[in-house]
C-alpha cells in the first residue's frame, strides 16, 4: 500500500508529524512554547476532527488512483486549514518557534510542499525537482501500516517506519547538502533556530 508523496505531506513527510498532532502529543514540545491549559484545550478540541478528516483523505489516496490528484488537492487544503487553527491558538512567538521546530523535523524537504519556505530559500525549478526525488526516497523507506492492523501491528509498523525514516533522513540531508548553495544551507540553518531534541512522532496509543 503506497502512501502520499512527502509533498502532500507535513514534516516533510515524516509519519504523524503535523503541527496538531504534534502539540497534542508532545509535552515536551508543550513545555518549550510555553502551551497553556486554555490553549491545550482548544487544541484538543481540533484535533479529532483534524487527523479523521485527514485519515479520510489519505485512504481515498491509497484505494482509488483515479481519485488521486483530486484528492492530493483536497490534502493540501486541508493541512493549510490545520496550519491555520494553530495560528489561531498561539501567540505569535509560540507560532515562530514552532515554525523553527518545523523546520527541523522535516529540514528542507518541507520546501516541497510549503511556497513560502521555497520562495525564502530562493530554491529554483532545477533544485526542487532534485530536492524532491531525494525527498521521496524517505517516504519509500517508511513501511506502510497494514490495513485493519491490530494495535500492536499498527504500532511496530509505525516505529519501524519511524527508524526507517530516521536513518535514510541521514542520507537525504547529505544529498540535499549538495544540491543547496551555501547561502541557501545558511538560511535554512537561521530557519531552524536554536537546536531542540523533540519527542519521537509516536501516536499516543504506541508510546
Amino acid at each position: 500500500m503506497e502512501g502520499p508523496p512527502p509533498g502532500d505531506m507535513p514534516g516533510g513527510g515524516r509519519p504523524n508529524a503535523d503541527p496538531v498532532a504534534m502539540l497534542i502529543n508532545s509535552s515536551r514540545l508543550q513545555a518549550e512554547l510555553k502551551i497553556d491549559k486554555t490553549q491545550l484545550r482548544e487544541l484538543t478540541r481540533i484535533e479529532g476532527p483534524f487527523l479523521t478528516r485527514r485519515a479520510e483523505i489519505m485512504q481515498r489516496m491509497r484505494d482509488d488512483p483515479k481519485q488521486a490528484e483530486a484528492a492530493r488537492s483536497e490534502l493540501r487544503a486541508h493541512l493549510e486549514m490545520g496550519r491555520a487553527m494553530v495560528a489561531r491558538v498561539l501567540t505569535p512567538p509560540q507560532l515562530d518557534r514552532l515554525q523553527q521546530i518545523m523546520m527541523q523535523v522535516g529540514g528542507v524537504c518541507v520546501a516541497v510542499h510549503d511556497e513560502n519556505v521555497s520562495l525564502a530559500l530562493s530554491i529554483d525549478p532545477s533544485q526542487m525537482r532534485r530536492i524532491a526525488t531525494a525527498c521521496e526516497k524517505m517516504r519509500e523507506a517508511v513501511m506502510s501500516v497494514p490495513r485493519n492492523a491490530s494495535p500492536k501491528a499498527f504500532c511496530a509498523a509505525f516505529m519501524e517506519g519511524e527508524r526507517a525514516y530516521e536513518a535514510k533522513r541521514g542520507e537525504v540531508d547529505a544529498e540535499v547538502a549538495g544540491i543547496l548553495s551555501e547561502a541557501q544551507l545558511a538560511s535554512l540553518k537561521a530557519m531552524e533556530g536554536e537546536s531542540f531534541q523533540i519527542d519521537p512522532p509516536y501516536p499516543p496509543q504506541c508510546r
